[in-house]
């Protein structure tokens, strides 16, 4: 990312992963010195994966995830774990408070049908005729 406070220091350029581990740090110390475990339950989900080629699921002529139906079905289908989630599970693994972290990314990562795509309700009439510029996959 361009610009990060921390402090009174400001980085720049500062690596994603980095700043997303700082930024988590952050979240969990202030859960482990505000909430009460015994009044509160806190969870913590996963990012969605996004589905932008087809060509992923062995579907080179499709349009992203538009009009899809069905999850992957490809038997050698093994995506790429983001490098969000081993973050979120230190970071979570070292806090004080229990965390409960619903890690969503691998089992969404075969519903290459779940995703809005051109049905969103911001979409106008002419971006839903063009799916493979305008499909939200993410």
């Amino acid at each position: 990312w361009d610009l990060i406070w921390e402090g009174n220091r400001l980085y720049k350029n500062m690596d994603p992963m980095l700043a997303y581990r700082k930024g988590l740090t952050t979240w969990a110390n202030w859960i482990s010195t505000n909430i009460d475990p015994k009044r509160s339950l806190v969870f913590f989900s996963t990012t969605s994966p996004k589905h932008y080629s087809s060509s992923e699921w062995n579907e080179p002529n499709g349009h992203r995830c538009y009009n899809q139906k069905d999850p992957v079905q490809s038997a050698g289908y093994r995506p790429p774990m983001p490098a969000q989630v081993p973050i979120a599970k230190q970071v979570l693994h070292m806090t004080k408070f229990p965390v409960t972290l619903l890690d969503i990314t691998g089992l969404s990562e075969f519903r290459k049908d779940g995703h809005p795509s051109v049905y969103s309700a911001d979409f106008k009439g002419g971006q839903r005729k063009d799916p493979d510029q305008f499909a939200d996959c993410s």
